[in-house]
């Protein structure tokens, strides 16, 4: 008697949660990505350029992640991705320029983002996120970059389907 009565709650338990599973009819419908928006300017006339840039975060102060962000292309924003689990972020960016001279020339910048986290409710189907506020002006090594200026602080959440996101927390200045 005590086996069938098992076996009954375990089915009535499967069922229950299968039921729950497959009747949810809504999806997270809003973006759930926190990023640093960063766009490339020209210093002589705040016009926005194209950058050939590999970009790369660091894991601490100087060990690079294996994996690159981005690789050479005309790139006139990055979205940088914000680390929940600190409240600082490092990344490598190496510039890659192609001309008939000097087939390849590379230099390369290192910026640091310092910034408040928080966590913020979505929605029930999306959960929370952590978002941020930038702490002041990024760091930034000067071999092309001439001016960092922190135009958004607050770093919310972006959506990669809309393209271009006319919203940047940072111009950077070359």
């Amino acid at each position: 008697m005590v086996k069938i009565r098992l076996f009954v709650l375990k089915f009535m338990l499967l069922a229950s949660i299968m039921l729950l599973c497959f009747s949810c009819e809504e999806f997270c419908e809003e973006s759930n990505r926190v990023a640093i928006v960063v766009k490339f300017f020209s210093a002589d006339d705040d016009q926005l350029i194209n950058q050939n840039i590999v970009i790369r975060a660091f894991k601490n102060d100087n060990e690079l992640k294996d994996s690159i962000l981005y690789t050479r292309s005309n790139y006139q924003q990055v979205l940088l991705p914000l680390d929940p689990n600190s409240d600082e972020m490092k990344f490598l960016f190496v510039y890659t320029d192609f001309s008939e001279d000097s087939p390849m020339e590379y230099s390369a910048d290192t910026i640091v983002f310092r910034y408040n986290r928080h966590t913020a409710f979505i929605s029930s189907e999306c959960g929370c996120v952590t978002m941020g506020k930038i702490d002041g002006i990024p760091e930034a090594t000067e071999n092309r970059i001439t001016d960092v200026v922190v135009v958004r602080p607050n770093i919310k959440t972006v959506s990669y389907r809309q393209g271009v996101i006319n919203d940047e927390n940072i111009k950077i200045y070359y």
